[in-house]
């Protein structure tokens, strides 16, 4: 009897994929944060790492985030300490809730012990 291998896999909102006003890059680097965060609500890769992900520059990625930030999709808390990766909430809606992306990261933050 032959098994079944499971791959991991990534669900995106649809209402993100479909969004023409979001980058296809950003769209990506979406889901790349999406990949780290797994269950969380957050992760914290360093630019250069995304880069890495991404296949692009260090400064593309710091636009990419800016143009995620903007939509509300992901919220950034810049940690501040030198060598410290940020910490990046990612948020599942366009434009945001009636709450704003900094109320849902707290949130998030709070459920899980952040």
């Amino acid at each position: 009897m032959a098994t079944k291998s499971t791959k991991p896999f990534i669900q995106v909102p649809e209402e993100i994929m479909l969004n023409k006003s979001i980058s296809a890059a950003a769209k990506n680097l979406y889901i790349i944060l999406l990949r780290y965060c797994r269950q969380s609500g957050y992760c914290w890769p360093g630019h250069e790492r995304l880069a890495s992900d991404m296949g692009c520059s260090t400064r593309h990625v710091r636009t990419l985030l800016k143009q995620l930030e903007n939509q509300s999709l992901v919220y950034i808390d810049h940690r501040g300490e030198l060598g410290e990766s940020n910490h990046y909430y990612v948020l599942y809606s366009v434009g945001g809730p009636e709450i704003s992306a900094h109320e849902q990261a707290s949130e998030l933050a709070e459920e899980y012990g952040n």
